[in-house]
């Protein structure tokens, strides 16, 4: 599922201004006046950073499986993947995001004046005008940049020496729990563009792999009993959500039999052995 959020509460705002008479009666009063008005009229595109004070704080999240995407008033878009929340601070040009778990994407419409921050654990995100994605689990914080660059620092205390880097575009920053420094990767920029389109895409991953990033978007749960499974390849697309496809595909390629449960899909080991050159392929 997913739904387009706008800042309806920016519009009620405007309007509550509106209907109030100004201040005062000099012309400074009605200069005041209109410029609530030209705000007002601004929100069919962009709103200006003067309404926007009153955008207010709120928390946004999605069910497992679930996706939304949020439009701000300046125009930047968050997408919310699967199990996340984040909280939005949208008052007195702030521009600031905290994941509290989970991945979202950025795509930041550029305002030099006001910084778009993004906070996720200890990690502080800047944008330098770019698109970006955050992922937040209990192994630490992932930062992988699509298009332009940012700046990642850590927020923690007793780490205020800790360098941050700038990340361009095709480059990821990790910063593990327990870690005090960053490691520099390659972004994984193609599984970003496909869960933003409702697809998981696999190139020569293991079964465990698949089996983990399907589990994060579905409440029946795969389950590989037996170990051997665990390291076959897989190669394929697939939409989110179509686990009984991915289910019909391992059984037809691999000696994999199925036992179902409530809410859980148990793949065991079948009697015929694997051949090692077997590669499941899907589209």
């Amino acid at each position: 599922m997913e739904c387009v959020t706008r800042d309806e509460l920016l519009t009620a705002e405007t309007r509550r201004m509106l209907s109030q008479p100004p201040r005062g009666t000099g012309p400074r009063a009605h200069l005041n006046r209109w410029s609530v008005v030209v705000a007002g009229l601004a929100l069919a595109s962009i709103a200006t950073w003067w309404a926007a004070e009153f955008a207010g704080i709120r928390t946004m999240q999605t069910a497992v499986g679930e996706q939304q995407l949020i439009v701000l008033p300046d125009g930047s878009r968050v997408t919310v993947n699967t199990n996340s929340q984040l909280r939005i601070d949208y008052r007195f040009g702030r521009r600031r995001i905290k994941l509290e778990w989970g991945e979202a994407l950025f795509d930041v419409a550029h305002d030099a004046a006001h910084p778009f921050v993004v906070r996720a654990a200890q990690t502080v995100v800047t944008a330098l005008g770019t698109e970006f994605a955050v992922a937040k689990s209990a192994e630490g914080v992932e930062v992988s940049v699509l298009e332009g660059r940012v700046r990642a620092e850590t927020s923690r205390s007793s780490d205020s020496a800790l360098p941050g880097l700038v990340l361009n575009a095709g480059h990821a920053g990790r910063l593990a729990s327990q870690d005090r420094e960053w490691t520099r990767a390659e972004a994984d920029s193609a599984r970003i563009r496909a869960w933003q389109a409702k697809r998981l895409q696999f190139q020569n991953v293991t079964l465990e792999a698949v089996v983990a990033e399907f589990n994060r978007y579905s409440n029946t749960q795969l389950v590989i009993e037996d170990r051997r499974l665990a390291t076959l390849p897989v190669s394929g697309v697939f939409r989110i959500g179509q686990t009984e496809s991915l289910v019909r595909a391992l059984v037809e390629a691999y000696p994999i039999r199925v036992h179902r449960e409530s809410r859980r899909i148990i793949l065991r080991f079948a009697a015929s052995p694997v051949t090692p050159t077997q590669h499941l392929v899907v589209n």
